[in-house]
């Protein structure tokens, strides 16, 4: 069924190839009250050579086949409780996401969360189906569902704290920066020759920091940054996210995180241009403590009020009110 090109360890399917497998034989199976059961992990090429879509590849088989049968919701059941407000691990008290899109979910897997890679799921997302995360150890849950439907997500906020350790700063300072054109892009050009991705980025006049967690090239990649400017290492940092939508409209959001990160030192600060993440750099030390803070901060204290708009969005929702506070989370 499932026809790949052929990427070995990383396939991706071919939609196009699937779709008039799917059709003829598995809908008529589907129409006369079979069940299907189908490999989740392995494909082939059209030449038949076995294949594998690499990590979230069972996410990536369930995705396509509903995509391309239509399917009301695809589910995708695992040994974890859908999207957590905060890792458990890091604290007990975290809270389940009722409901999470499709950014918010990308947002959380990238920066700690290892429920599924968003990336496999963008077939269903593409068409508009929801896809529900199911907890196999609990069944009866609800979990989570990744959905782009405004409507179905609520009102808008933070979600969830995400934090990944492991991060390592690359500063740049050179005064020649200053009015010059062309000279970030020399910058990562260096990264991109040393297949190195960035995470992280802030920038001044005469600086640039961006932040890393592959330093398998580090010492190539300061060798080359130096020929443009003074280059500064910090290590055994983590980026701490907090991740939800609709930041841009979100009063007092800036002071409500800085209050709660008051005895943290704060190494770096990066707001997301897709309004669905603002992230701080910490020393690893203080993770967990920055963790703890803004989980207590955003979901066990009573939210702000609500802006003039989002208000006026919210009436257009049937029965949906903004929580107030408590241990509710969106």
């Amino acid at each position: 069924m499932i026809i790949t090109d052929d990427v070995f360890g990383a396939a991706a399917p071919l939609l196009d190839e699937i779709g008039p497998r799917l059709k003829l034989k598995m809908k008529p199976m589907l129409g006369t009250g079979q069940v299907p059961v189908i490999g989740g992990f392995m494909g082939s090429t059209k030449d038949g050579v076995t294949t594998t879509l690499g990590r979230g590849g069972a996410d990536a088989t369930a995705a396509v086949i509903g995509a391309l049968l239509d399917a009301e919701e695809i589910q995708i059941w695992a040994e974890v409780d859908g999207f957590m407000t905060v890792d458990p691990k890091l604290a007990p008290d975290a809270l389940a996401i009722p409901r999470v899109s499709p950014d918010e979910a990308a947002e959380l897997t990238y920066f700690g969360t290892k429920v599924l890679h968003p990336a496999m799921i963008r077939p269903a997302v593409d068409k508009g189906i929801p896809v529900r995360i199911g907890d196999t150890r609990e069944p009866t849950l609800p979990g989570t569902v990744i959905t782009a439907a405004a409507a179905d997500l609520g009102p808008s906020g933070p979600c969830a704290v995400a934090c990944r350790k492991g991060i390592t700063v690359v500063l740049l300072s050179q005064p020649k920066m200053l009015m010059a054109t062309g000279f970030l892009r020399q910058i990562f050009e260096v990264f991109e020759r040393h297949d190195t991705p960035v995470d992280l980025i802030a920038t001044s006049e005469v600086s640039i920091s961006v932040t890393i967690d592959d330093v398998e090239h580090l010492s190539e990649i300061k060798a080359d940054l130096a020929r443009l400017g003074e280059v500064k290492i910090l290590r055994e940092n983590a980026i701490v996210s907090l991740v939800g939508r609709g930041f841009f409209r979100y009063q007092g959001l800036s002071r409500r995180i800085f209050e709660a990160l008051s005895d943290v030192n704060v190494v770096m600060i990066s707001f997301a241009a897709s309004d669905v993440n603002i992230s701080v750099l910490v020393a690893e030390a203080d993770a967990e403590r920055a963790v703890h803070s803004l989980h207590r901060e955003f979901f066990y204290k009573s939210a702000p009020e609500p802006s003039a708009e989002e208000k006026k969005a919210e009436k257009t929702q049937s029965g949906q009110k903004k929580p107030k506070g408590g241990s509710t989370a969106r």
